[in-house]
């Protein structure tokens, strides 16, 4: 029997220089079997994006900072939203790994770094992802370097992938890739002490990030 896997694909950072607020480059990669139930715990997200008013997708790092389109709602409005969406994907069966460069540390181009950090990413998965006849790549194109890259990796390795330009208000995967982006990013600065006002204002003291919001994924992460 043919079984297929979407991966869902977001990246945060940019190609720029390190800064505090941008430390990182770093491309989530989530798993996702075909069969997978994706109902479990929607509507409960659905009903709650009604009340807020959204009529297109959830921008995580928008959301914490209170930046457009969220501009105007108060901090309660869009921490209700913001765990909405963090309990609907701690419900949802998959699995995802996230290919991170520190621009701290940068050694070596960073499409280098990248492609090498994918590279990992499916060596670590590489039984798991075998065990699929086909592997279909959603990625929203929004940035040439992560296009390239994930090009160059998977069809590296795979016969049998292809790809689909996918936007957020599309799939409520590639939202999940957003947030987890967001908290790797969240993740590093927290070990550097490194968060913004916004982001402590909305998230809370660090115990409760890593337990409520880092440790909710642990156990999908591979």
């Amino acid at each position: 029997m043919d079984k297929t896997l979407h991966v869902y694909a977001d990246e945060i950072g940019d190609i720029g220089p390190f800064d505090e607020r941008s430390p990182i480059y770093a491309l989530s990669l989530i798993f996702v079997d075909e069969a997978t139930d994706r109902s479990k715990g929607l509507s409960a997200l659905k009903r709650e994006e009604k009340r807020f008013g959204l009529g297109r997708f959830i921008h995580s790092g928008n959301l914490i900072r209170g930046e457009k389109p969220y501009e105007g709602k108060l901090r309660e409005e869009r921490q209700r939203l913001f765990w909405a969406l963090l309990t609907y994907a701690a419900g949802i069966d998959f699995r995802f790994s996230v290919a991170m460069v520190s621009k701290e540390i940068l050694e070596s181009p960073l499409e280098d770094c990248l492609i090498r950090e994918l590279m990992a990413v499916l060596d670590r998965n590489a039984e798991y992802l075998s065990s699929f006849n086909q592997i279909v790549l959603h990625y929203d194109g929004g940035q040439k370097l992560c296009t390239h890259s994930l090009n160059k990796v998977f069809l590296n390795r795979y016969a049998r992938v292809s790809f689909e330009k996918t936007a957020q208000s599309e799939d409520v995967f590639m939202q999940i890739a957003d947030l987890l982006c967001v908290l790797e990013n969240i993740s590093y600065k927290l070990e550097r002490g490194h968060l913004s006002r916004s982001e402590e204002a909305f998230l809370g003291k660090r115990q409760k990030i890593k337990k409520e919001v880092l440790g909710r994924f642990k156990k999908k992460r591979v």
